[in-house]
Protein backbone atom coordinates (compact mmCIF):
# COMPACT_ATOMS: atom_id res chain seq x y z
CA UNK A 1 0.00 0.00 0.00
CA UNK A 2 0.92 3.63 0.05
CA UNK A 3 1.26 5.84 3.11
CA UNK A 4 -2.55 5.67 3.24
CA UNK A 5 -2.66 2.04 4.30
CA UNK A 6 -0.73 -1.17 4.90
CA UNK A 7 -1.62 -4.71 5.76
CA UNK A 8 -1.11 -8.34 5.07
CA UNK A 9 -3.88 -10.78 5.21
CA UNK A 10 -3.40 -12.69 7.98
CA UNK A 11 -3.97 -15.94 6.94
CA UNK A 12 -7.56 -16.94 7.94
CA UNK A 13 -8.05 -19.73 10.19
CA UNK A 14 -10.71 -22.24 9.81
CA UNK A 15 -10.60 -24.58 12.81
CA UNK A 16 -12.10 -28.10 12.90
CA UNK A 17 -13.58 -29.80 15.98
CA UNK A 18 -15.83 -32.81 16.65
CA UNK A 19 -18.09 -33.99 19.45
CA UNK A 20 -18.28 -37.61 20.51
CA UNK A 21 -21.36 -39.30 21.87
CA UNK A 22 -20.76 -42.70 23.42
CA UNK A 23 -23.64 -45.03 24.11
CA UNK A 24 -23.87 -48.33 25.83
CA UNK A 25 -26.48 -50.58 27.35
CA UNK A 26 -26.95 -52.03 30.76
CA UNK A 27 -27.77 -55.68 30.90
CA UNK A 28 -30.23 -56.87 33.50
CA UNK A 29 -29.33 -59.69 35.78
CA UNK A 30 -31.81 -61.95 34.01
CA UNK A 31 -30.27 -61.29 30.56
CA UNK A 32 -26.78 -61.47 32.00
CA UNK A 33 -27.48 -65.00 33.13
CA UNK A 34 -26.43 -67.22 30.25
CA UNK A 35 -24.73 -64.36 28.27
CA UNK A 36 -21.83 -63.50 30.53
CA UNK A 37 -19.20 -63.88 27.79
CA UNK A 38 -20.97 -61.46 25.46
CA UNK A 39 -21.46 -58.89 28.25
CA UNK A 40 -17.80 -59.08 29.19
CA UNK A 41 -16.84 -58.10 25.63
CA UNK A 42 -19.28 -55.15 25.45
CA UNK A 43 -17.18 -52.57 27.36
CA UNK A 44 -14.14 -53.27 25.20
CA UNK A 45 -16.18 -52.85 22.02
CA UNK A 46 -17.70 -49.60 23.31
CA UNK A 47 -14.23 -48.22 24.02
CA UNK A 48 -12.97 -48.80 20.48
CA UNK A 49 -14.77 -45.79 18.88
CA UNK A 50 -13.60 -43.56 21.72
CA UNK A 51 -9.97 -44.45 21.07
CA UNK A 52 -10.43 -43.77 17.37
CA UNK A 53 -12.24 -40.44 17.80
CA UNK A 54 -10.29 -38.86 20.65
CA UNK A 55 -7.19 -37.97 18.67
CA UNK A 56 -5.50 -34.75 19.69
CA UNK A 57 -5.96 -32.69 22.84
CA UNK A 58 -8.88 -30.58 21.57
CA UNK A 59 -12.10 -32.39 20.69
CA UNK A 60 -14.45 -29.46 21.31
CA UNK A 61 -16.02 -26.80 19.10
CA UNK A 62 -13.62 -23.98 20.00
CA UNK A 63 -10.06 -23.87 18.66
CA UNK A 64 -7.34 -21.26 18.37
CA UNK A 65 -3.91 -20.72 16.87
CA UNK A 66 -0.93 -18.41 17.40
CA UNK A 67 1.57 -17.84 14.59
CA UNK A 68 4.80 -15.83 14.44
CA UNK A 69 6.19 -14.87 11.04
CA UNK A 70 9.65 -13.33 10.56
CA UNK A 71 10.48 -11.84 7.18
CA UNK A 72 12.92 -9.60 5.31
CA UNK A 73 10.22 -7.65 3.47
CA UNK A 74 6.53 -6.85 3.97
CA UNK A 75 4.41 -6.77 0.81
CA UNK A 76 0.65 -6.34 0.81
CA UNK A 77 -0.74 -7.58 -2.49
CA UNK A 78 2.50 -6.51 -4.14
CA UNK A 79 2.53 -3.09 -2.45
CA UNK A 80 5.74 -2.67 -0.49
CA UNK A 81 5.38 -1.60 3.13
CA UNK A 82 8.91 -2.16 4.46
CA UNK A 83 12.01 -4.00 3.26
CA UNK A 84 14.66 -2.91 5.77
CA UNK A 85 15.35 -3.96 9.34
CA UNK A 86 13.76 -6.78 11.31
CA UNK A 87 10.06 -7.51 10.70
CA UNK A 88 8.02 -9.65 13.10
CA UNK A 89 4.38 -10.43 12.30
CA UNK A 90 2.54 -12.29 15.10
CA UNK A 91 -1.15 -13.09 14.80
CA UNK A 92 -3.88 -14.87 16.75
CA UNK A 93 -7.02 -16.63 15.49
CA UNK A 94 -9.93 -18.23 17.33
CA UNK A 95 -12.73 -20.25 15.71
CA UNK A 96 -16.13 -21.46 16.90
CA UNK A 97 -17.65 -24.43 15.10
CA UNK A 98 -21.37 -23.61 15.09
CA UNK A 99 -22.72 -26.36 12.85
CA UNK A 100 -21.69 -29.71 11.37
CA UNK A 101 -23.51 -32.12 9.08
CA UNK A 102 -22.57 -34.87 6.64
CA UNK A 103 -25.73 -34.60 4.54
CA UNK A 104 -27.03 -31.00 4.71
CA UNK A 105 -26.43 -28.52 1.84
CA UNK A 106 -24.14 -26.62 4.22
CA UNK A 107 -21.78 -29.13 5.85
CA UNK A 108 -20.28 -26.76 8.41
CA UNK A 109 -20.47 -23.21 9.75
CA UNK A 110 -17.54 -21.59 11.57
CA UNK A 111 -17.39 -18.15 13.17
CA UNK A 112 -13.88 -16.73 13.56
CA UNK A 113 -12.00 -13.73 14.88
CA UNK A 114 -8.37 -12.77 14.36
CA UNK A 115 -5.81 -10.10 15.24
CA UNK A 116 -2.72 -9.56 13.06
CA UNK A 117 0.30 -7.32 13.81
CA UNK A 118 3.44 -6.10 12.07
CA UNK A 119 6.33 -4.81 14.19
CA UNK A 120 9.36 -3.14 12.55
CA UNK A 121 12.71 -2.17 14.00
CA UNK A 122 12.83 0.68 11.46
CA UNK A 123 9.70 2.26 13.01
CA UNK A 124 8.16 2.58 9.55
CA UNK A 125 6.34 5.91 9.01
CA UNK A 126 6.00 6.44 12.77
CA UNK A 127 4.48 9.83 13.58
CA UNK A 128 5.15 9.69 17.31
CA UNK A 129 1.46 9.30 18.16
CA UNK A 130 1.68 5.67 19.34
CA UNK A 131 4.03 2.71 19.85
CA UNK A 132 6.68 3.53 17.25
CA UNK A 133 7.61 -0.06 16.36
CA UNK A 134 4.02 -1.26 15.91
CA UNK A 135 3.39 -0.37 12.29
CA UNK A 136 0.10 -2.21 11.89
CA UNK A 137 -2.63 -4.01 13.83
CA UNK A 138 -5.59 -5.56 12.01
CA UNK A 139 -8.87 -7.05 13.20
CA UNK A 140 -10.91 -9.48 11.13
CA UNK A 141 -14.14 -11.30 12.03
CA UNK A 142 -15.05 -14.07 9.60
CA UNK A 143 -17.78 -16.53 8.66
CA UNK A 144 -16.81 -19.76 6.88
CA UNK A 145 -19.17 -22.20 5.19
CA UNK A 146 -18.17 -25.76 4.31
CA UNK A 147 -19.99 -26.97 1.20
CA UNK A 148 -20.38 -30.37 -0.49
CA UNK A 149 -17.74 -31.59 -2.92
CA UNK A 150 -14.75 -30.10 -1.13
CA UNK A 151 -15.77 -26.46 -1.63
CA UNK A 152 -15.48 -23.82 1.06
CA UNK A 153 -16.38 -20.15 1.10
CA UNK A 154 -15.33 -17.53 3.64
CA UNK A 155 -16.52 -13.97 4.26
CA UNK A 156 -14.19 -11.67 6.19
CA UNK A 157 -14.32 -8.01 7.20
CA UNK A 158 -10.89 -6.43 7.69
CA UNK A 159 -10.11 -3.34 9.75
CA UNK A 160 -6.50 -2.28 9.08
CA UNK A 161 -5.08 0.19 11.62
CA UNK A 162 -1.74 1.97 12.03
CA UNK A 163 -1.06 2.24 15.80
CA UNK A 164 2.14 4.27 15.27
CA UNK A 165 0.29 6.82 13.14
CA UNK A 166 1.66 5.41 9.87
CA UNK A 167 -1.67 5.45 8.01
CA UNK A 168 -5.36 6.08 8.46
CA UNK A 169 -7.65 3.12 9.15
CA UNK A 170 -8.67 1.19 6.03
CA UNK A 171 -11.60 -1.22 5.91
CA UNK A 172 -12.62 -3.81 3.34
CA UNK A 173 -14.88 -6.80 2.78
CA UNK A 174 -13.40 -10.02 1.40
CA UNK A 175 -15.07 -13.10 -0.08
CA UNK A 176 -12.98 -16.21 -0.77
CA UNK A 177 -13.72 -19.55 -2.40
CA UNK A 178 -11.44 -22.58 -2.14
CA UNK A 179 -11.61 -26.15 -3.43
CA UNK A 180 -10.05 -29.24 -1.86
CA UNK A 181 -9.13 -31.26 -4.95
CA UNK A 182 -7.05 -33.87 -3.09
CA UNK A 183 -9.63 -36.63 -3.62
CA UNK A 184 -9.84 -35.80 -7.32
CA UNK A 185 -6.15 -35.35 -8.13
CA UNK A 186 -4.43 -37.13 -5.25
CA UNK A 187 -0.75 -36.21 -5.00
CA UNK A 188 -1.20 -33.81 -7.94
CA UNK A 189 -3.72 -31.67 -6.04
CA UNK A 190 -3.40 -27.93 -6.71
CA UNK A 191 -5.45 -26.52 -3.75
CA UNK A 192 -6.94 -23.66 -5.84
CA UNK A 193 -8.55 -20.60 -4.25
CA UNK A 194 -9.61 -17.10 -5.25
CA UNK A 195 -10.23 -14.02 -3.09
CA UNK A 196 -12.27 -10.92 -3.97
CA UNK A 197 -11.76 -7.72 -1.96
CA UNK A 198 -13.89 -4.56 -1.88
CA UNK A 199 -12.60 -1.49 -0.03
CA UNK A 200 -15.31 0.18 2.08
CA UNK A 201 -13.31 2.93 3.81
CA UNK A 202 -10.08 4.62 2.64
CA UNK A 203 -7.80 2.80 0.20
CA UNK A 204 -4.65 0.69 0.10
CA UNK A 205 -3.15 2.33 -2.98
CA UNK A 206 -3.90 5.38 -5.07
CA UNK A 207 -6.63 7.91 -4.36
CA UNK A 208 -9.89 5.99 -4.75
CA UNK A 209 -11.46 3.02 -3.05
CA UNK A 210 -11.12 -0.01 -5.28
CA UNK A 211 -11.75 -3.70 -5.72
CA UNK A 212 -9.29 -6.55 -6.22
CA UNK A 213 -9.11 -10.24 -7.12
CA UNK A 214 -6.36 -12.72 -6.25
CA UNK A 215 -6.18 -16.30 -7.57
CA UNK A 216 -3.84 -18.80 -5.89
CA UNK A 217 -2.72 -22.41 -6.18
CA UNK A 218 -0.39 -24.39 -3.91
CA UNK A 219 0.51 -27.82 -5.32
CA UNK A 220 2.29 -30.32 -3.08
CA UNK A 221 5.77 -31.20 -4.28
CA UNK A 222 6.71 -33.61 -1.51
CA UNK A 223 4.93 -35.24 1.42
CA UNK A 224 6.76 -37.41 3.94
CA UNK A 225 4.98 -38.99 6.90
CA UNK A 226 6.82 -41.09 9.45
CA UNK A 227 6.75 -41.95 13.13
CA UNK A 228 9.79 -39.79 13.89
CA UNK A 229 9.88 -37.28 11.04
CA UNK A 230 7.32 -35.70 8.70
CA UNK A 231 7.66 -32.93 6.15
CA UNK A 232 5.58 -31.26 3.46
CA UNK A 233 6.91 -29.17 0.58
CA UNK A 234 4.51 -27.02 -1.43
CA UNK A 235 4.80 -24.42 -4.20
CA UNK A 236 2.55 -21.39 -3.55
CA UNK A 237 1.81 -19.35 -6.66
CA UNK A 238 -0.44 -16.30 -6.53
CA UNK A 239 -1.26 -13.13 -8.45
CA UNK A 240 -3.13 -9.88 -7.86
CA UNK A 241 -5.35 -7.98 -10.30
CA UNK A 242 -7.33 -4.76 -10.01
CA UNK A 243 -11.03 -5.05 -10.77
CA UNK A 244 -11.52 -1.30 -10.44
CA UNK A 245 -9.35 1.53 -9.01
CA UNK A 246 -6.98 -0.70 -7.06
CA UNK A 247 -3.56 -0.31 -8.67
CA UNK A 248 -4.14 3.19 -10.04
CA UNK A 249 -1.48 5.88 -9.66
CA UNK A 250 -2.43 9.36 -8.53
CA UNK A 251 -1.85 12.30 -10.81
CA UNK A 252 -3.34 13.71 -13.98
CA UNK A 253 -4.37 11.67 -15.79
CA UNK A 254 -4.82 8.68 -13.49
CA UNK A 255 -3.26 5.45 -14.73
CA UNK A 256 -5.13 2.26 -13.89
CA UNK A 257 -3.12 -0.97 -13.91
CA UNK A 258 -5.10 -4.20 -14.10
CA UNK A 259 -2.14 -6.48 -13.45
CA UNK A 260 -0.54 -5.89 -10.06
CA UNK A 261 1.92 -8.64 -9.25
CA UNK A 262 2.71 -12.34 -9.38
CA UNK A 263 4.70 -14.34 -6.85
CA UNK A 264 5.95 -17.92 -6.79
CA UNK A 265 8.02 -19.88 -4.32
CA UNK A 266 8.52 -22.98 -2.20
CA UNK A 267 7.39 -23.70 1.36
CA UNK A 268 8.81 -26.47 3.55
CA UNK A 269 7.01 -27.24 6.80
CA UNK A 270 7.64 -29.78 9.57
CA UNK A 271 5.66 -30.57 12.73
CA UNK A 272 7.54 -30.30 16.03
CA UNK A 273 6.89 -33.86 17.18
CA UNK A 274 9.00 -33.63 20.35
CA UNK A 275 6.27 -31.52 22.00
CA UNK A 276 3.51 -33.74 23.49
CA UNK A 277 0.17 -33.44 21.73
CA UNK A 278 -1.47 -32.45 25.03
CA UNK A 279 0.23 -29.08 24.53
CA UNK A 280 -1.27 -28.59 21.06
CA UNK A 281 0.17 -28.92 17.58
CA UNK A 282 3.42 -27.05 16.86
CA UNK A 283 5.09 -26.55 13.49
CA UNK A 284 7.98 -24.80 11.76
CA UNK A 285 8.04 -23.61 8.17
CA UNK A 286 10.27 -21.67 5.80
CA UNK A 287 9.08 -19.99 2.60
CA UNK A 288 11.20 -18.52 -0.16
CA UNK A 289 9.46 -16.65 -2.97
CA UNK A 290 10.02 -14.02 -5.61
CA UNK A 291 7.76 -11.08 -6.53
CA UNK A 292 7.34 -9.58 -9.98
CA UNK A 293 5.68 -6.14 -9.83
CA UNK A 294 3.97 -3.86 -12.33
CA UNK A 295 5.43 -0.43 -13.11
CA UNK A 296 3.45 1.41 -10.44
CA UNK A 297 4.35 -1.07 -7.69
CA UNK A 298 7.99 -1.15 -8.80
CA UNK A 299 8.19 2.63 -8.33
CA UNK A 300 6.94 2.19 -4.74
CA UNK A 301 9.59 -0.53 -4.30
CA UNK A 302 12.56 1.74 -5.13
CA UNK A 303 12.14 0.86 -8.85
CA UNK A 304 12.88 -2.82 -8.23
CA UNK A 305 10.51 -4.86 -10.37
CA UNK A 306 11.80 -8.19 -8.97
CA UNK A 307 12.25 -8.75 -5.27
CA UNK A 308 12.91 -11.85 -3.11
CA UNK A 309 11.23 -12.67 0.19
CA UNK A 310 12.08 -15.21 2.90
CA UNK A 311 9.60 -15.99 5.68
CA UNK A 312 10.27 -18.14 8.73
CA UNK A 313 7.22 -19.23 10.73
CA UNK A 314 6.58 -20.80 14.13
CA UNK A 315 2.98 -21.87 14.70
CA UNK A 316 0.87 -23.35 17.47
CA UNK A 317 -2.74 -24.56 17.31
CA UNK A 318 -5.09 -26.16 19.82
Amino acid sequence: MTNDRRMSLGTQLVAWASAILLSGGLVTSALAHGHEDEDADAPAKADEPAKEEAKGPNTGRVSFSITNDFTNVYFFRGIRQERNGFIWQPYFDVAFKLWESETAPVRGVTLGMGVWNSLHTRKTLSSGSGPSNLYETDFYPSLTLDLPGGFQTAFTYYVYTGPNGSFKTVQEFDAAVSYDDSELLGKWAMAPSVTFALETEKTSFGGKRGSWVGPKIEPTLLSLEGDKFSMAVTAPIEAGFAIDNYYEETGTPRHEKTFGYVSAGVTASVPISCIPSDFGSWSLSVTGRGFYLNNALARVNSNDRWYPQVVGSLGFSY
